[in-house]
């Protein structure tokens, strides 16, 4: 029995992992968690959800890392071919895909079995754009799978960047790719800046969550803040690591400030609707450097910290809806004690299926795309 449990608990480390980033991506996954746990307490104490703010900026974060990491990649595949050839960006977004896809899909046939046998309400919003990352183009006010906007996001970005790179390249063959790479990271932030700008200005009975933090041609510059730091960590690796403390206080003091900002003085304003949006991925994106090269001197604190960031994607797909909202819908806590304990089964059912999903479907799929 013991040793069926211990199998079951087992989940063996890729090699070359970064445990400071590892770090950032358990924080953000635990936001996310915090933020969406806030739902339960709300249920008896409807006060509770403006301790949301608090922590609704964990997928900003994933969003930066995200950005950060693909940077690196794409820098390092220039490095080793010398040239962003289409055969090179197939080769990154098939990667991608391998990681990304499986689980996501999976999710979607989660949601649909769910809404068909048991909460029938749920298929009320949702039809076949899930299946194209389009759902959210303009806007994200879905019930169905709500946190796959972020997802829509992050793919249109996967697409786009090494896209947009390779036809940089090809228009001004002269530019270094050092060069085009930092003029698509500056583009990128131009445009989005510049759509949020024009969406608040002229937009008709706007909605700040579902028009501009959840659309798609609203966001795509976010994951860019990351980008831009892995190529300043490729040209200038040295002096972020020497600045590294100096940058991470800029960048708490610039995320906290932001937020506190748009909550208690500008909820309803430009500063809310267009420079909040730039802000605050700048903040988090300063936080890397130090992320970058902090390690645990424990080694358990380590491979939990580990662990955590390897479910996390799995986390992210399930933890909202079905499991949340299928809780909910069915017991309705009516005092905080009730509301701890349904929030300590959420979080275990959650972390129970997440390591099961990860264990038996995406670490083969990874396993495979390694293979292959």
């Amino acid at each position: 029995m013991l040793q069926r449990l211990s199998n079951f608990l087992n989940i063996s480390v890729p090699p070359n992992r970064i445990p400071g980033l590892d770090v950032y991506r358990a924080i953000s996954i635990l936001m996310v968690l915090a933020a969406h746990s806030i739902y339960i307490f709300g249920e008896v104490n409807t006060k509770v959800y403006g301790a949301f703010f608090l922590f609704n900026n964990g997928v900003e974060a994933f969003f930066v890392l995200s950005g950060f990491l693909i940077g690196g990649v794409l820098l390092k595949l220039y490095q080793n071919e010398g040239a962003l050839s289409l055969r090179l960006v197939k080769f990154f977004l098939i990667r991608r895909w391998f990681k990304t896809l499986p689980v996501y899909y999976l999710s979607i046939c989660l949601h649909l079995l769910l809404g068909y046998f048991v909460w029938h309400n749920l298929l009320d919003d949702f039809n076949w754009n899930f299946f194209l990352f389009i759902q959210n183009i303009c806007s994200g006010a879905f019930y169905f799978f709500p946190v796959s906007y972020s997802l829509s996001i992050e793919e249109w970005f996967y697409l786009l960047l090494p896209f947009t790179l390779f036809a940089v390249q090809m228009l001004w063959q002269k530019l270094s790719f050092n060069k085009a790479f930092l003029l698509v990271g500056v583009l990128f932030v131009i445009i989005f800046n510049c759509a949020r700008a024009y969406n608040y200005l002229h937009g008709v009975n706007l909605n700040w969550d579902a028009n501009i933090r959840k659309a798609i041609l609203m966001r795509l510059d976010v994951p860019m803040y990351g980008i831009i730091v892995a190529w300043l960590w490729h040209k200038k690796r040295a002096l972020l690591q020497q600045n590294k403390v100096a940058i991470l206080i800029a960048g708490l003091l610039l995320y906290s400030g932001t937020i506190l900002i748009r909550r208690f003085f500008y909820p309803e304003s430009f500063y809310s609707y267009v420079l909040y949006f730039t802000a605050t991925p700048i903040g988090l994106a300063c936080l890397i450097p130090w992320f970058y090269s902090f390690k645990f001197s424990s080694n358990l604190l380590n491979k939990v910290n580990t662990y955590l960031s390897l479910i996390s994607y799995c986390v992210y797909a399930i933890h909202l809806s079905p499991i949340l909202f299928l809780l909910l819908h069915f017991w309705k806590p009516h005092t905080m004690i009730e509301a701890g304990i349904e929030c300590a089964i959420y979080l275990t059912v959650t972390w129970l299926c997440a390591h099961i999903l990860y264990k038996y479907f995406e670490k083969p799929i990874m396993d495979l795309r390694d293979r292959l």
